[in-house]
């Protein structure tokens, strides 16, 4: 019984996300989601991870010149969802932004 109250707080962090952010799942992909997502072949191919691994955030666009910045996770994870959910199911990217959310939530 002491170990199911120490997860109590966890429990209600989660529900707590959940009730606030669930109706995200509903939306589409808006802003730099039409670059970094449905225009990214990154994504599509798992031939890319190289790519991935060891370029810039931005060299996924060529029309793009080459950024300072490295994240090659949020791609991974993208490619992850994309092979899961497909391009057409924004509500499964935004069901992972919500999870990963609520872990954040509840690691803190």
């Amino acid at each position: 019984m002491r170990r199911f109250y120490s997860i109590i707080p966890a429990i209600v962090i989660a529900a707590a996300v959940f009730a606030v952010y669930a109706q995200t799942l509903q939306n589409g992909f808006v802003y730099d989601d039409n670059h970094i997502i449905l225009a990214n072949d990154w994504i599509r191919d798992l031939a890319r991870v190289p790519d991935i691994l060891t370029s810039s955030t931005m060299f996924a666009d060529p029309a793009r010149s080459a950024s300072n910045t490295y994240r090659p996770l949020l791609f991974l994870v993208f490619m992850a969802e994309n092979f899961i959910f497909g391009l057409s199911s924004p509500w499964g990217f935004h069901l992972v932004n919500v999870a990963l959310l609520a872990l954040n939530g509840c690691l803190l």
